[in-house]
């Protein structure tokens, strides 16, 4: 993995994350997925579905589980066994 993709869990906002979103989103549908699920849920992933949902954003229908119960470092971790703190994020 490139060290600056790894450094983007530690410096990207959740801002800057919802903004790239709509552009993965975009992708997404023009590689003809009309429709995708969100097993993990956050609250980023619920904003790009409403903003989808209310025409703001372009891409495909979102189904969302929501938030699982997992335990720490596994694929439905959003952490990745990161500790919080250390991304900035709140």
């Amino acid at each position: 993995m490139c060290i600056q993709v790894y450094l983007k869990r530690f410096t990207a906002s959740n801002i800057n994350i919802a903004f790239h979103s709509t552009v993965f989103a975009k992708r997404t549908l023009l590689a003809e997925f009309t429709t995708i699920r969100d097993l993990v849920g956050s609250g980023v992933n619920k904003g790009l579905k409403n903003a989808i949902n209310k025409g703001y954003a372009d891409g495909p229908r979102i189904y969302s589980a929501g938030k699982s119960i997992v335990t720490s470092s596994v694929n439905a971790d959003p952490t990745y066994g990161i500790e919080i703190s250390l991304t900035g994020n709140p």
